[in-house]
Formats: structure tokens, C-alpha cells, sequence
């Protein structure tokens, strides 16, 4: 049984393990996906829509921005008086609130690749060229040519999605990229605590499942224990199978009309020895005085360890009189016994009660009565072997026919 709850929770730990490991890949897989699905969006979606947004207030001509890029014949007969071109104050404005609402970066980029208009102030900052910056060296030269589309650089470590689209009016390009692994970081962040959250409920599973497996094995090892028939130490049978039995053995005595005799004996000065020698002296002594007692009763007769130092035992077709010889016997087998532990020598005594079964007795009145007889012979100081009559002077012929069932035995006797 042991090994099979060993497999059991072998089998179990592999199963929550399985499960976890499943639960990461999917996370991952989830990850991997949101991912992609971002980089989509970005380079799809969101940095053309910044590009086309920017594109629209860059010509609104309610913001004052441009009056017009190109001068009509008549403002250029008055040029010295009309100011067209960039309100650079205004311009900058809007770039910089693009890039605190949208953590974008903004250019004004002319076709020879110098940057007119930036919102950093790193390698691309104004009047810088797209050709001499080395993130963008390789690309430069294609997006000026083709004035459009969607490009991929990296710098510093960090990779940025790059849009790119054209303004004829003033023969520029506006380019907007944002830096992807900024973008993902949210993403990141939960992935680490769905993770956490995953190893957490992955242990607790696992404590939980180890803790009811052990309660379950700890309840179904009780309840083998008590439904086994014999006494683990002794061999005799256990206070579980003595219950069953014996109802049957009063039932044939009642209907054989046979004697049936109860013995309860006690070991004397157990309690001493545990004091004295522990626990294993005295298991070692209940044994080989078990192996006494099975050595001393026939086959038709039922041993039985009662509790921990008391055994009861019925003798079937057995007067009184005779019972009283052989647990005499008994008891002196077991004085005159040398009883070893750890190469120490001891010797043990038993005190002895009995008594007859009787029609009109009981289960409980029957061992309450052997019981009587097994203080008597604890008070008499030990060693001892006393019987007692049945109380009864009701003729066997008008007693009952079957005895009653063993629901009425006592749940413990006193010791």
C-alpha cells in the first residue's frame, strides 16, 4: 500500500508539473502572439495614423503654421513684407505635444537627408543628416527615393519601427517611429506576473494535492487498521475481529447447548518495564506472550488482544472448572518464562479472571463479570487466576433462545 500511494503521488506531482509546464508554454505562445499582433498595430496602424494626424494640423491653416510654402506672383512682388514659411515656435509646440501624447518621435526631414525639425536630441537632432547617422545609413538612401513606407532600425539596443511619408507641398519628408521594446514593456510586465502568478498556483496545487493524499492515506491506513483481522503485533486477532465473533461462538454455544468460558488476563508491572526499558521492551514482551498464549489454546478457541496489555480468550466446550486449570497453566508458563530484550533477562507475571457463559447473560454482562474477576485477582496482588460464578438461578430451560447481538459490548473496559 505504501508504494502505491508512492506512485500515486509520484503521478500526481508529474500531472501538476504537466499542467504548470503547459500553462507556461501558453503564456509564452500568448506572449509571443500579443507581440506580433503588436508590431502590427504599430507599424499598420498607429504610426500612420500619427503620420496622417500630424500631416493634417501641419496644413490647417487655423493653427498659423504655414501661410503657404509656395509665394504667388503678387507675394512675391511683396515678399519683404509677407512672412510665409514655418511659425517655428508653433511647430514645436506640436511636435512636442505629439510626443508626450503618443511617445513618438517626430522629423521634418528635407530630400538631401537633413533634419529640419526633431523632438530628440541625440543623433538625430536638428541638422543632422539621415546619411551619416549609422542606425540609418543603410535605409536613408531608400526612404528619400521611395518618400514612403515603413522601415526597421536599431539603436543603443533598442529596435524602433520607422514611418515615412511624404509632403509635395514642401518637398519634405515626415517620418515617425516609436521604440518597440518601450511599447511592448507592458506586455513584459504582465507576462512576469502571469508567471508568477502560474509558479504560485502551481505550488499551492501541489500542496494542497500532497496535503489530501496524505490525509487520505493517513484515514484509509485507520481504516485498514481496523477492519484487519489479526493484531499486527501479536498475530492473535485484533478487538475488531473478537466483536464478530463472538456472537457466533455464544450463538453455537446456545444452540449446541455447549459451555463456553471467558478469560480476560492482564500482564502485571507492564507499566514499570515502559518506565524502566521504553516503549520496545514492552512490544517485545506483549509478543512473545502472545506467541504463550497461542501456544497454549486449540484451534476451536479464539485468542484475542484486547487492549494494550489485556487478552481475552473464549474456550469453547469448556466448563468453568476446567478453564480455571488451563489458565493456571497459563499463567504459570508465562511466570516461569525467561523473557529476553536487548540481552536483558525478564520476568513477567499475569493476573487472570473467567467465567462461564450463561443463557441469560449478556455480551456486556458476560466480560463485565470475567472483568470483575480480573480485579479481584490485580487487588490480590497480582499473579492470580479467579473465577466467578454466573449470578443467575433462572433454569437453562426457560432461558432465552439466542443471545443478544454484540451492539451492547462496551466500547472500552476499565483497566
Amino acid at each position: 500500500m505504501e508504494q502505491l500511494f508512492a506512485l500515486k503521488r509520484k503521478l500526481i506531482l508529474a500531472l501538476s508539473i504537466t499542467i504548470g509546464l503547459g500553462f507556461f508554454i501558453a503564456l509564452f505562445v500568448s506572449y509571443s502572439v500579443a507581440k506580433v499582433s503588436l508590431h502590427h498595430s504599430l507599424v499598420n496602424q498607429q504610426l500612420p495614423l500619427t503620420s496622417h494626424s500630424f500631416f493634417s494640423d501641419l496644413t490647417n491653416d487655423d493653427l498659423g503654421l504655414f501661410i503657404t510654402p509656395r509665394p504667388t506672383a503678387y507675394q512675391n512682388r511683396y515678399h519683404e513684407y509677407v512672412n510665409y514659411g514655418i511659425n517655428q515656435e508653433k511647430i514645436n509646440t506640436l511636435i512636442n505635444l505629439y510626443k508626450k501624447e503618443y511617445n513618438q518621435n517626430i522629423y521634418l526631414v528635407n530630400l538631401d537627408g537633413d533634419i529640419i525639425i526633431s523632438t530628440r536630441d541625440d543623433d538625430f537632432r536638428i541638422q543632422a543628416n539621415l546619411h551619416k547617422i549609422d542606425s540609418l545609413s543603410y535605409i536613408a538612401e531608400s526612404m528619400i527615393q521611395q518618400k514612403k513606407g515603413s522601415y526597421q532600425y536599431q539603436l543603443n539596443g533598442h529596435n524602433y519601427l520607422l514611418n515615412v511619408r511624404y509632403l509635395p507641398d514642401f518637398q519634405w519628408l515626415l517620418l515617425v517611429d516609436t521604440n518597440e521594446n518601450e511599447a511592448i514593456a507592458n506586455i513584459r510586465h504582465s507576462l512576469y506576473i502571469n508567471i508568477f502568478i502560474a509558479i504560485f498556483c502551481m505550488l499551492t496545487i501541489i500542496w494542497l494535492i500532497n496535503t489530501l493524499t496524505i490525509s487520505y492515506q493517513w484515514q484509509l491506513k485507520k481504516i485498514f487498521n481496523e477492519i484487519a483481522t489479526s493484531d499486527k503485533l501479536t498475530g492473535l486477532a485484533n478487538r475488531r475481529t473478537f466483536d464478530i465473533m463472538i456472537n457466533h461462538v455464544l450463538a453455537n454455544s446456545l444452540r449446541n447447548q455447549t459451555p463456553v468460558t471467558l478469560i480476560i488476563m492482564q500482564i502485571d508491572t507492564l507499566k514499570d518495564v515502559h518506565y524502566k526499558y521504553g516503549i520496545l521492551a514492552v512490544e517485545s514482551i506483549i509478543q512473545q506472550i502472545g506467541d504463550l498464549i497461542k501456544s497454549s489454546i486449540r484451534a476451536s478457541d479464539v485468542g484475542c488482544r484486547w487492549s494494550d496489555e489485556q487478552f481475552l480468550i473464549t474456550l469453547n466446550q469448556c466448563q468453568a472448572d476446567k478453564a480455571h486449570i488451563i489458565a493456571d497453566a497459563l499463567r504459570m508458563n508465562i511466570e516461569s518464562a525467561v523473557i529476553t530484550h536487548n540481552n536483558q533477562t525478564l520476568h513477567m507475571t499475569i493476573s487472570v479472571g473467567l467465567s462461564q457463559y450463561h443463557v441469560n447473560d449478556t455480551v456486556t454482562s458476560l466480560i463485565e463479570r470475567t472483568h470483575s474477576a480480573l480485579t479481584q485477582a490485580k487487588a490480590m496482588g497480582g499473579n492470580k487466576v479467579i473465577a466467578l460464578k454466573p449470578p443467575y438461578s433462572i433454569p437453562a430451560s426457560v432461558a432465552r433462545q439466542s443471545p443478544p447481538r454484540f451492539n451492547t459490548l462496551p466500547a472500552q473496559m476499565p483497566v
